[in-house]
């Protein structure tokens, strides 16, 4: 058996933002549905966007895709693929026992050591749980509970391969949560940050809270000003141990602080 595996970036749904069209919004509907969310609430939520904001929500999800993009990029070691891939690469099977598959959205950052979690695949587990961070303006690093969040797990092929009834479970963090609660999916736990969940505005967990919270408080346009301010506070990068984050960090702070919303 060897020593260390490849580590295998898995990017789920990820759109070309540049370039919606009635596929988009079909697969949107599906997804509400996959989620349990209501169908229709997260366009309703875009359209509130563009109603408010001076720059479209696809625009600037797109950009978060392009920090994304150069933040993978700087991950050492490590092959990104898509979800089709990765479901194909379950099905093949031979080469997949040795490699870890991390999954994460389109808009989330990875350290560039990402791939020190192949150290573990000797070890009697399913895979690995990292300590996590979010960042919305400010940096809050989570506990280590052991809890799956959005980007901060991976499987070992091995455990896919020989547990077909995981592989669509665990693309999902979701699903991957679940199954760690209830004892069906055995993680390591690594007690350092090795990514990022980026809730940034146009998240639309995030969009979807802030019209709540600031419902009769000057609404979407006093929550960005709100985002903004956060942004004047550079978070401790060196204290936190996440120093790599600094161009991700810059390049989200440079495209919120510019971000406008049209008269009322």
């Amino acid at each position: 058996m060897i020593s260390k595996a490849v580590t295998v970036i898995v990017r789920r749904q990820s759109p070309d933002w540049s370039n919606i069209n009635d596929a988009f919004w079909l697969q949107l509907t599906e997804f509400e549905r996959f989620m349990g969310r209501p169908p229709g609430g997260i366009r309703e939520l875009i359209e509130l966007w563009n109603r408010t904001f001076s720059e479209s929500f696809f625009n600037i999800r797109n950009k978060m895709k392009l920090i994304t993009d150069a933040n993978l990029n700087r991950v050492s070691k490590a092959k990104i693929i898509d979800l089709d891939r990765y479901r194909a690469n379950m099905r093949a099977s031979s080469e997949s026992r040795h490699e870890v598959y991390a999954f994460t959205d389109d808009d989330d950052w990875f350290s560039p050591e990402l791939a020190c979690i192949g150290s573990a695949i000797n070890e009697d587990c399913d895979g690995v749980v990292w300590r996590s961070a979010r960042f919305d303006g400010s940096l809050q690093a989570r506990a280590m509970d052991g809890y799956c969040y959005t980007n901060n797990y991976a499987i070992f092929g091995r455990a896919l391969v020989s547990r077909p009834d995981l592989v669509m479970e665990v693309e999902q963090h979701g699903g991957a949560s679940r199954l760690a609660t209830t004892g069906f999916l055995r993680l390591k736990r690594i007690d350092k940050i090795l990514s990022i969940t980026n809730k940034h505005p146009c998240s639309t967990v995030a969009l979807e809270r802030a019209v709540k919270e600031w419902a009769g408080k000057g609404g979407l346009r006093m929550w960005l000003n709100d985002v903004k301010e956060r942004l004047k506070h550079p978070p401790d990068l060196e204290g936190m141990d996440v120093a790599w984050a600094r161009p991700e960090i810059e390049a989200f702070n440079d495209l919120i602080g510019g971000l406008g919303t049209k008269a009322l």
